[in-house]
């Protein structure tokens, strides 16, 4: 079961986003006036069944109520149409930026790498950090699926493990019949992380136009 870290709650900030009075979603979840401001300023706990009443209520987990909505992440490469990917150096290249709109629990933890072919944004976690997808843990009940992966050779890319087979995504793509890719290797890798999911819903805060014309 997911249980907030603390009692600190994001109500004022969630109202504010959807438009709604504290008096108003203080009548559709059957809490006093008063009573309902003492919980959004957190002079009061959100209990778990009030935050569930106002998820149902914006379409939001009721957990997500206890996280800051609308985090911020800076991409750290981007993911080639074959998918090698290419890390940033933010030395020579200017941060660019992103605001994720759904929930992320670990967002110190996640590395962010955007898609030139779908802008999709591909995130890994570097907590299960590994040397090769064979491990299974409490957190990742399958060892199937997306890995960014560092090799032995310096490039990096986005790996796939499918049933006992682990290779470059290019492998599985639409160019796979063009491409004899070869299996990867424990001898090819030097680490993987999973990648936790792939997300569509974000807003740039930094001009991109320049990148995504690469694939034109």
């Amino acid at each position: 079961m997911v249980k907030p870290k603390d009692n600190t709650n994001y109500l004022k900030d969630i109202l504010e986003k959807y438009q709604i009075s504290q008096t108003d979603m203080a009548n559709k979840i059957g809490q006093s006036r008063i009573n309902f401001n003492k919980i959004v300023n957190n002079n009061r706990k959100l209990d778990v069944e009030t935050a569930r009443k106002i998820g149902s209520i914006i379409n939001r987990s009721w957990f997500e109520l206890f996280e800051p909505i609308d985090m911020e992440l800076t991409i750290h490469g981007e993911v080639e149409l074959d998918y090698k990917v290419k890390l940033y150096n933010y030395i020579d290249d200017r941060p660019l930026n992103i605001r994720l709109k759904t929930y992320l629990t670990n967002k110190e933890d996640i590395l962010c790498f955007v898609g030139l072919e779908t802008q999709g944004l591909y995130l890994a976690d570097k907590v299960l950090k590994q040397s090769f997808p064979e491990i299974i843990t409490l957190d990742r009940k399958t060892r199937n699926g997306m890995y960014y992966t560092k090799l032995k050779n310096g490039e990096s890319l986005i790996g796939c493990q499918y049933q006992s087979g682990f290779s470059s995504m290019k492998f599985f793509s639409n160019r796979a019949r063009e491409a004899n890719t070869i299996p990867l290797t424990k001898k090819d890798v030097e680490y993987v992380m999973p990648i936790c999911r792939v997300d569509f819903d974000y807003q740039w805060l930094s001009d991109v136009s320049d990148i995504f014309n690469k694939k034109k």
